[in-house]
């Protein structure tokens, strides 16, 4: 489980980018949305979108669905989770989302340094975007 959590984990690094060339696509291809928003999402990124639209029950509420997926999404959705919950401003919740997935990775610090740096540069991300489209970082 460890290694598999590891391994899921640095698929995760290139979420934030993934997520952000959804949103660039977006404005390609006939019919397409000029912006993604979550109303228009793909379901797997409807709890970004969200999260996006200071929409954190509901985002987590989604989160909480994907999660429930198994496997990369289940694992994924718990890293997304501690993102949604420190953006959100509920650093007790995310301590304790970080927490849990820290207890899977047991003593390797080098897996749990790079877990912090993901929920770091998704926070930063998630912010980045919310600036570029309402002018405000936060909710």
């Amino acid at each position: 489980m460890i290694s598999s959590l590891s391994a899921r984990l640095s698929l995760l690094a290139g979420l934030s980018a993934t997520l952000a060339l959804v949103g660039g696509c977006a404005t390609q291809g006939r019919g397409a949305p000029a912006t993604i928003t979550a109303a228009n999402a793909p379901a797997a990124e409807r709890a970004y979108y969200l999260a996006l639209e200071c929409r954190t029950n509901e985002a987590l509420a989604d989160n909480e669905a994907a999660g429930r997926a198994g496997g990369a999404a289940s694992q994924l959705a718990a890293v997304e989770r501690v993102i949604i919950l420190t953006e959100a401003g509920r650093p007790a919740s995310a301590a304790g989302a970080r927490d849990a997935i820290v207890s899977k990775l047991g003593d390797d610090k080098a897996k749990i340094a790079e877990l912090d740096r993901m929920v770091a540069q998704g926070t930063e991300k998630l912010r980045a975007e919310r600036t570029k489209r309402t002018g405000k970082a936060g909710c």
